[in-house]
């Protein structure tokens, strides 16, 4: 399944950068809803990719 790389990177990067801020900062909290949504947007396409090949005639 294809999965935006860009979305990946984001979804790392802001894991990665909330790994380092204190628990229950502003900051923190930012960044984890950051990876939320790009983990979400990473979802939405494997949905989308699943739901199409699944609707495939051959």
């Amino acid at each position: 399944m294809n999965r935006s790389p860009e979305d990946v990177e984001q979804r790392d990067w802001s894991r990665a950068v909330a790994a380092t801020l204190a628990e229950g900062s502003p900051e923190r909290a930012f960044y984890d809803a950051l990876a939320e949504t790009a983990e979400a947007a990473i979802r939405s396409e494997i949905d989308h990719e699943r739901r199409f090949l699944e609707h495939r005639d051959w």
